[in-house]
C-alpha cells in the first residue's frame, strides 16, 4: 500500500483525535499534542480520502465510509495504530473488560453494535458460541470480513446506523456496545439501546460506554472541541455523556439491574442493564 506523504495542510488534528478516544489517552499529557500526532501519522502511513464530503453528521454511511477508505484508516480509527501486535493488545484489553462486565460464556450468542473491522471479535469468537458484528459502514463490514475470514462462527451484517432491522427479536443473550456512542447524537444513542432491548432475550444483558464529560480527560477534550468553530466542526467530532443521560435512556426502554462505572480520573464510563 502506498503511503501518503503528508496530511493534508487543513488536516484537523483534534477533530480526527476526538473520532480517536485511545489516541486521546496515549497523548492526552503530552504538550506538543500536535507536532507528536502529525509525525505519528505520518509514521503510520494514515491517508485521507475527503474527495466525497457528507453532507451532514447524521448520514453516518457517508461519514465513517469516507473516514476509512484503506483497511490502516480504518485500524488507527478503532485502535490507534496500524500494528498488528499493539492491535491484538488492544483486542485482549477490550476482551477482559467485556468478560468483566457482561460475564460472557461458551454458550452465549453475543452482538457488537459498531464492530469495525472486527477488533474485538476476532477474540470474542473464542469463548463464545456466536459472534455477530454489525456496522452502518459498508467499508467497514468488508474490512471486517477479510480480517475475520475462515472463523465459522462469526455472522456480519450492515445496519442503517441507527437501528438494527436487520436482526430478529430475542435473538442474543449478551449485546455491547463501546468506543462507538460518541460519534451518536443523543436520539442514536436512545434507539440503539431501545433496539438491543428488542434483539436480547429475556434475561439477557447489555452494555456501552462514552466518554465521561465528568472525568478530567472528557472535560477536556470537550473544551477542545467547544473551541473549533461551528461551521468547521468535523461530522465525525467526538460527543461525550454523563452516567445520569445514558442511565435514563436503559431505565426508559426497560432495562433493570443497572449497574454504573464511572470516576474522575477515568475517559470512559460504563453502563449496563438487563432485559
Amino acid at each position: 500500500m502506498k503511503k501518503s506523504s503528508s496530511l493534508p495542510e487543513d488536516f484537523d488534528v483534534f477533530g480526527y483525535l476526538g473520532c480517536n478516544p485511545d489516541l486521546l489517552r496515549h497523548f492526552c499529557d503530552i504538550d506538543a499534542l500536535e507536532s507528536h500526532y502529525l509525525n505519528f501519522g505520518l509514521n503510520e502511513g494514515r491517508e485521507f480520502n475527503l474527495t466525497k464530503k457528507p453532507r451532514s453528521r447524521w448520514d453516518y454511511k457517508e461519514v465513517w465510509d469516507s473516514a476509512f477508505s484503506t483497511f490502516d484508516n480504518a485500524k488507527i480509527g478503532v485502535a490507534g495504530y496500524t500494528d498488528e501486535i499493539l492491535f491484538q493488545k488492544s483486542d485482549i484489553e477490550s476482551l477482559n473488560y467485556l468478560c468483566e462486565h457482561l460475564s460472557i460464556t461458551e454458550h452465549c450468542h453475543v452482538l457488537e453494535i459498531g464492530c469495525g473491522v472486527g477488533r474485538v471479535g476476532k477474540e470474542l469468537s473464542n469463548i463464545c458460541a456466536k459472534w455477530t458484528g454489525v456496522d452502518a459502514s459498508s467499508k467497514m463490514i468488508e474490512f471486517a470480513g477479510s480480517y475475520l475470514s475462515g472463523i465459522e462462527n462469526v455472522t456480519l451484517a450492515e445496519c442503517s446506523g441507527y437501528d438494527l432491522k436487520c436482526l430478529g427479536s430475542s435473538t442474543f443473550d449478551k449485546v455491547y456496545c463501546i468506543v462507538v456512542f460518541m460519534h451518536l447524537d443523543e436520539w442514536e444513542r436512545y434507539n440503539y439501546i431501545k433496539e438491543a432491548f428488542r434483539v436480547l432475550k429475556k434475561g439477557g444483558r447489555l452494555l456501552v460506554n462514552n466518554i465521561n464529560i465528568r472525568s478530567s480527560d472528557g472535560w477536556r477534550l470537550f473544551l477542545e472541541h467547544a473551541d473549533i468553530p461551528v461551521t468547521e466542526r468535523p461530522l465525525n467530532i467526538s460527543k461525550t455523556s454523563t452516567s445520569s443521560e445514558i442511565v435514563n435512556y436503559f431505565e426508559k426502554v426497560g432495562f433493570v439491574d443497572i449497574v454504573v462505572s464511572e470516576d474522575e480520573t477515568n475517559l470512559w464510563l460504563t453502563v449496563s442493564g438487563q432485559k
